[in-house]
């Protein structure tokens, strides 16, 4: 129980720096999340149902790449 309550604590960042528990992840407010999460949505429903899921997949991936390069465009450049 204690190794949990420790988890719970501290969780990965992106950014390398630590999000507690109580922070929300500057992705997770993200203009574009709600259109990642349906996307990714999609996708797993498709991949449950054994259709070719590739042109969801590729949806949530570029959702994806326009969210980060937006919210950290320096790193875009590299």
């Amino acid at each position: 129980m204690s190794i949990l309550k420790d988890d719970l604590d501290r969780l990965p960042a992106v950014s390398g720096t630590p999000v507690t528990a109580h922070e929300k992840h500057p992705l997770l407010t993200h203009r574009m999340a709600s259109s990642l999460l349906n996307a990714i949505e999609h996708w797993i429903r498709h991949e449950s149902l054994g259709v070719d899921a590739a042109h969801e997949l590729d949806k949530v991936r570029k959702i994806a790449v326009e969210m980060m390069i937006e919210q950290y465009p320096e790193k875009s450049r590299l």
